[in-house]
């Protein structure tokens, strides 16, 4: 779980909102893009950093 606080659920605010701004400019949305991209990155690397770990 990642909380994006202040980002709400639903609403104006939502996590998906390409319209609320955070203080450094950003939008709820691009927030949202920037963490679930940096989390595929960091599990994609964990998943081939295991599996270098268990190659013959």
């Amino acid at each position: 779980m990642h909380r994006l606080d202040p980002a709400t659920h639903v609403g104006r605010h939502s996590y998906i909102s390409p319209e609320a701004r955070l203080p450094d400019g950003r939008s709820h949305l691009e927030r949202t893009t920037d963490t679930v991209v940096a989390l595929v990155r960091a599990c994609r690397a964990a998943t081939a950093a295991a599996g270098e770990e268990h190659a013959p």
